[in-house]
């Protein structure tokens, strides 16, 4: 307990030690912003979507119906049922 209360204590202290001693580097903040690199590019129209993304099919989700599923516990006992019904009427 006295090990694991110490390590948080420490950990806690080299925290705050590395936020005052930490420097913030002016000449990173000083470099001029590019604009053309963040332009938009030649051509662009807002709001239209370019023609590569137009061409594509578009994928649709179908949703099954929950209420009549493929299969079902009602559906096997159905089949159980004619199933044991025609070996009952089969002559032997």
């Amino acid at each position: 307990m006295i090990v694991i209360l110490i390590l948080l204590v420490s950990g806690i202290l080299y925290i705050i030690y590395s936020i005052k001693v930490a420097e913030i580097q002016d000449d990173l903040l000083d470099e001029e912003f590019d604009e053309k690199a963040f332009s938009k590019p030649s051509g662009w129209k807002v709001g239209v979507m370019p023609k590569e993304l137009q061409t594509k099919k578009k994928v649709e989700f179908v949703k099954s119906d929950p209420e009549s599923p493929d299969y079902g516990l009602e559906d096997i006992i159905t089949k159980w049922r004619n199933e044991e019904l025609s070996k009952l009427n089969k002559p032997e």
